[in-house]
C-alpha cells in the first residue's frame, strides 16, 4: 500500500563524466575496467558518508545519487522535518568537505553539486516475487530541479521550503529561487532515521 511520511532528500550530482569518457577512449581496452574502479571507489565513499549520517541511498540515477532521511507518519511535528532537513544538510557539508573532489591520478577528476529538498513523500513497493521496486514521489523531489542546478562545485544549495525549516540553524544567501547554505550555526546529533518498511530487500531497487 501507499505510505506517506515527511522526508528530506539529498541529491548528489557528480560532474566530470565527459572528461572521464574521453580518458576511457584514450586508454583503449583497459579503459572500462580502470575507470569503473575509480567510479566504484568514489560511489562507495559517498554511500558510506550518507549511511554514517543516518540516511538511505534510494537510487543511482546515472551520474547521481538520490538519498533520503525519512520521518514518521504524516502530520508529525514540523520539528521532525526540520531535524531531517538539518541531517541531510550536515551530510552534504561533510561530503563537500571530505569528498568534494575525486582525483583519479589517471587524467580525470570528479566533483559534486548538492541539492536538498524537504516535504511529504509518497512511497510504494511495486512488482512481484523476484522483482521489486521501491517507488517514491513528492514535493521534495520536485524542489531539487532548481536546487541542484543552482549549486556550484563545493556548495550545498537547498530549496526555499527547506530554508524556512532550518533558517534558525544555518546561514545562507539567495541562489536563484533557492538558498546557498554557507554555514551551519547549530548542528544536531547524527542519528538513524525511520527504517523503510521492507527495506532492504535483496530483489528490490528504488526508483
Amino acid at each position: 500500500h501507499i505510505q506517506q511520511f515527511p522526508a528530506a532528500i539529498l541529491f548528489l550530482d557528480i560532474s566530470g563524466f565527459t572528461s572521464l569518457n574521453e580518458r576511457l577512449a584514450q586508454l583503449g581496452a583497459a579503459g572500462p575496467e580502470l575507470v569503473s574502479k575509480h567510479i566504484n571507489s568514489y560511489f562507495a565513499s559517498l554511500i558510506k558518508a550518507v549511511s554514517e549520517h543516518g540516511g538511505d541511498v534510494l537510487k543511482f540515477a546515472g551520474d547521481a545519487l538520490i538519498c533520503m532521511w525519512a520521518g514518521e507518519t504524516p502530520g508529525s511535528s514540523m520539528d521532525n522535518l526540520t531535524s531531517l532537513t538539518l541531517r541531510a544538510i550536515q551530510c552534504g557539508f561533510d561530503i563537500q568537505t571530505r569528498l568534494d573532489k575525486y582525483d583519479s591520478n589517471e587524467g580525470f577528476s570528479l566533483t559534486l553539486h548538492i541539492g536538498v529538498g524537504s516535504g511529504e513523500l509518497l512511497s510504494l513497493w511495486a512488482g512481484s516475487k523476484g522483482s521489486w521496486e521501491y517507488l517514491v514521489s513528492g514535493e521534495p523531489l520536485a524542489q531539487l530541479r532548481t536546487a541542484v542546478d543552482n549549486s556550484k562545485t563545493g556548495e550545498v544549495v537547498i530549496s526555499t521550503e527547506s530554508w524556512h525549516l532550518v533558517q534558525e540553524y544555518c546561514k545562507g544567501e539567495p541562489r536563484g529561487n533557492d538558498i546557498y547554505v554557507s554555514e551551519i550555526i547549530s548542528p544536531i546529533p547524527i542519528s538513524r532515521t525511520k527504517t523503510i518498511k521492507g527495506w532492504p530487500r535483496g530483489d528490490a531497487e528504488a526508483a
